[in-house]
């Protein structure tokens, strides 16, 4: 949200500090999983879909947030590997109330 309003012109030369401080959604990984949410938003042509994205501007989205930790954030470190971004989508998918995808409950156990 906070990238979202920021003014155009210099406001926006903030969003540069924003990737430094580890925020997920300005790295490639915290774009794709951003893309597969949106994806699955226009696929199944959800009628909530605003009420989700709000949900989404409340999540913690810095590198040591707690839904990120044990998935692809590993000791401060991001990997882009697809199981453990797959897993963090889908404890995305369930923190902001989308349906969770049973067979990935034990993936979901194990990080």
């Amino acid at each position: 949200m906070q990238i979202a309003n920021l003014a155009p012109g210099v406001p926006r030369n903030t969003i540069k500090d924003k990737r430094v401080e580890g925020y997920i959604y300005l790295t490639a990984t915290g774009k794709v999983i951003l893309d597969r949410i949106g994806y699955e938003l226009f696929r199944d042509e959800r009628g909530n879909w605003q009420k989700i994205t709000r949900k989404l501007g409340t999540v913690d989205w810095g590198r040591d947030g707690p839904l990120w930790q044990n998935n692809f954030v590993r000791a401060g470190k991001m990997t882009t590997q697809r199981a453990p971004v797959r897993v963090a989508v889908e404890k995305l998918r369930r923190s902001i109330g989308l349906p969770a995808v049973a067979k990935l409950d034990a993936e979901l156990a194990a990080g």
